[in-house]
């Protein structure tokens, strides 16, 4: 059966961004610029949980075994196993990818149930795909909040309809996407109790409560399972905010002694104290760029993204603390439900609301591509309309690919960050220069960044391996590959 000919245009409008997206991310997997971390790393956990046994994470470059729950607690990936034999190392880009158009779908269905308007509601979806989230997000590997952040119009949408039981259902997938969309689910949830508040004992059963229970299963991830996984030594993603203080009581005694340095953690500083244009900044021009005058003019759309923008600046990552990489994504379904928010308190001026929302939203995104701050993000990984976009600083991909299909699956191999989302889907696979047990070393040169390595160590270690019983096979385009002599 043919979908309702009324539906022409937003399934229009999904095949043009499905076009866009996937030119935007596939093509940066073929061209080796997709990396261990994190690609090979979920690569690698996918094919274990395929064959029915626990992942350890074997790619970071200290070479210790770290299991999968205790870096991310992220059980949802349980439930791609089954595709990895059916899209190999492409599954999850597959599967992110879907999933982006699945979440503007549900965009589209929960503006057709708040406005009663098919156009209307496919320009509200337009202005979901148009946020810079998204394009980030698509073009740096592949990451579990993203599915989350697309769960998030469903859940809405399930909300509104006073679907319980799928509504439970899309949040459980939020909370089993990773570890810290529960907590994110926790301001979801009772901001929009907000946005439908009535009386506060209302509030509190429907709302409030659901929340404190959310919250308490967060608490549990974060403090008893993942400590349980590393055997009691589980820090993980908490590394990022030590500078803060050694525990959550010393930073919040820090900052009520001093107030001001809390405030500061919101905006960029120089050196002498004064407030610059910087990768804080500019996460605030894009989101009042991205329809943040509609988070303003309702404070529980705040509320909803307050523990985003806190994850972000509280950070001692430059790479999560601006607007690059996946760490903007959870914006994109608060934005565009702030807007379908202020269009449904307005009948005669929506398309005077709409259409400026969305030519300042994609402007937007073009000045992110454009304009990074963070200079460690390669143009080429995202800049899907220029020419480098589909070339390869490497000179022969396809043989490239051809040479690292040709490593047999039952052996270990130690590799390159870009080689590894290709070579992960067997038991052991290491980050190069970690060798361990490896029967293979597949290395890439020329235009690499060598990470964790200098150009000059990268040689020499290569070189070492050459006499220390390992033989070459492949030593030509770039690409170096020793066999362990037996």
């Amino acid at each position: 059966m043919f979908p309702d000919k009324k539906y022409a245009l937003p399934l229009s409008i999904m095949l043009l961004f499905a076009v866009l997206f996937a030119l935007l991310s596939f093509p940066n997997h073929y061209l080796l610029r997709t990396y261990a971390l994190d690609l090979g790393m979920f690569n690698h956990a996918l094919y274990d949980f395929a064959h029915g046994r626990p992942n350890y994470f074997l790619l970071n470059v200290h070479g210790k075994n770290v299991h999968y729950f205790s870096d991310h607690f992220s059980p949802i990936t349980l439930l791609y196993a089954p595709f990895q034999y059916i899209f190999g190392s492409w599954t999850l880009l597959i599967i992110q990818w879907l999933g982006i158009l699945a979440g503007g779908w549900g965009m589209f269905r929960l503006a057709e149930l708040k406005l009663k308007n098919v156009l209307q509601s496919s320009l509200v979806m337009f202005h979901f795909f148009s946020i810079w989230g998204i394009v980030y997000a698509l073009s740096f590997d592949f990451h579990n909040n993203v599915m989350a952040a697309m769960f998030v119009p469903w859940l809405f949408y399930f909300m509104e309809r006073k679907a319980r039981v799928k509504a439970i259902l899309m949040a459980l997938l939020i909370m089993l996407s990773k570890e810290n969309m529960a907590l994110w689910l926790v301001f979801l949830i009772s901001g929009y109790g907000m946005l439908r508040y009535t009386t506060f004992r209302a509030y509190f059963r429907g709302y409030l409560l659901p929340s404190l229970l959310i919250f308490i299963y967060f608490i549990l991830v974060m403090q008893v399972f993942m400590p349980a996984f590393s055997d009691g030594h589980y820090n993980g993603q908490t590394g990022r905010y030590a500078h803060l203080g050694s525990t959550p009581a010393a930073i919040l005694q820090h900052w009520l002694s001093d107030p001001q340095a809390f405030f500061n953690l919101w905006v960029d500083l120089n050196d002498n104290g004064k407030i610059i244009f910087g990768l804080k900044a500019q996460v605030w021009l894009m989101l009042l760029l991205s329809g943040g005058i509609f988070i303003l003019r309702r404070p529980a759309f705040f509320w909803m993204i307050l523990p985003i923008l806190a994850q972000k600046f509280f950070s001692g990552d430059p790479a999560m603390t601006g607007i690059t990489h996946h760490y903007s994504i959870e914006f994109v379904p608060v934005l565009s439900i702030a807007l379908l928010w202020a269009l449904t308190n307005m009948q005669k001026f929506r398309y005077l609301v709409l259409l400026p929302s969305l030519l300042l939203s994609s402007a937007g995104t073009y000045y992110a591509m454009e304009h990074k701050l963070f200079v460690h993000y390669e143009d080429a990984n995202i800049k899907f309309y220029e020419k480098q976009h589909y070339q390869s600083p490497h000179p022969d991909i396809p043989f490239i690919q051809q040479k690292l299909s040709e490593i047999p699956a039952e052996a270990a191999v130690s590799a390159s960050s870009e080689l590894t989302p290709h070579l992960a889907l067997r038991r052991e696979i290491y980050h190069f220069p970690v060798v361990r047990d490896a029967d293979y070393i597949v290395a890439i040169s020329g235009h690499t960044n060598y990470y964790p390595l200098s150009e000059t160590a990268f040689f020499q270690l290569s070189g070492k391996w050459q006499q220390r019983g390992y033989k070459v096979i492949c030593n030509e385009k770039d690409l170096l590959i020793l066999q362990k002599v037996r």
